[in-house]
């Protein structure tokens, strides 16, 4: 429900700047390592954020590894869903969790005090 809201006020103020995704993306990661949300909603935090609330190419012009970040953890859940499916599934899901927790990693010591 909130989310519906935040949409609106994005509608009425304008775009939200790429730094705030940083800042959302920083709390979501928290809460998903810190097994507050599951898979499935982490993943659609992320879709939200890198292709609603955001946009893609406006991300990836502010911080590569951030859009990096978001596009595989907003595909994570569906990796991980069909993972036994075929092999390049299972790889495809090791790769993003990969990246996911590296970046996480490098966020730690830098994230503000949340």
């Amino acid at each position: 429900m909130l989310y519906k809201y935040l949409k609106e006020v994005i509608g009425v103020c304008g775009e939200l700047k790429p730094e705030y995704a940083k800042e959302m993306f920083a709390r979501v990661l928290r809460d998903y390592f810190e097994s507050k949300i599951d898979l499935d909603c982490f993943s659609t935090l992320a879709t939200q954020l890198y292709f609603e609330l955001f946009k893609p190419h406006k991300i990836d012009a502010y911080d590569g590894e951030l859009s990096r970040a978001l596009s595989h953890s907003a595909e994570l859940s569906w990796y991980y869903k069909h993972r036994k499916d075929e092999k390049p599934n299972l790889l495809a899901y090791n790769r993003s969790v990969e990246i996911i927790e590296k970046y996480y990693q490098k966020m730690v010591p830098t994230q503000k005090h949340l």
